[in-house]
């Protein structure tokens, strides 16, 4: 486990607040928490670990290839509801 990480998990107020607050980086923190941390994110999207930092705290765009993957991950977390059966 890499400091950024020990900082994400331990929810460091600084380190929150020096991430960026859209609707990418809020799901990308969300797939973070999914997948167990940084390194475990940037192995899923085939990233380094420095990447998926550098789109945390918004030093980097965030592809659209990894939002949606992202999204993807987060999606089927915790948040995930079951499709309605249709009538």
């Amino acid at each position: 486990m890499d400091y950024a990480d020990e900082r994400l998990r331990a929810q460091d107020p600084e380190w929150v607040s020096a991430c960026r607050d859209n609707p990418k980086a809020r799901t990308l923190r969300r797939a973070v928490e999914a997948v167990g941390g940084p390194e475990a994110l940037a192995e899923t999207l085939d990233v380094s670990p420095e990447m998926v930092t550098a789109w945390l705290l918004g030093q980097q765009a965030l592809p659209d290839h990894a939002y949606l993957r992202a999204l993807d991950l987060v999606s089927q977390g915790p948040h995930h509801h079951s499709p309605r059966k249709p009538k």
